[in-house]
């Protein structure tokens, strides 16, 4: 199954986790289309002083990998900046947040996991 990127529905999220300000989220498979392995599987795009808000993945993990720009991981308590090609996992109750402190666009690919 292929998608194109120009093809997906952008989705604005307001404070999303609690964060600041909104974040453009265009999902790419459904929970139905990764066969119930997947509770989200988007491209986000954090816009400058824009963040999502830290929380805990108990129950699930995360994985979030920078597509572009810069942002800042705060991962259980350490913060780190993170460039294109950095990846971040946060599971098995771990917690983490993202916040966009540079002038430009953030991109990730975000998958939360059962």
């Amino acid at each position: 199954m292929n998608r194109l990127y120009g093809e997906l529905q952008a989705t604005k999220v307001d404070k999303l986790r609690g964060g600041e300000g909104h974040v453009v989220r265009r999902n790419l498979f459904s929970p139905e289309e990764t066969f119930g392995r997947t509770h989200l599987c988007a491209i986000q795009t954090v816009p400058p002083g824009c963040s999502i808000g830290i929380h805990c993945h108990s129950e699930d993990a995360e994985l979030i990998h920078v597509l572009s720009g810069n942002i800042v991981m705060h991962d259980d308590g350490t913060d780190r900046e993170l460039s294109a090609g950095d990846t971040n996992f946060t599971g098995h109750g771990g917690s983490h947040g993202v916040t966009n402190k540079s002038g430009a666009d953030a991109v990730l690919l975000c998958i939360v996991m059962k």
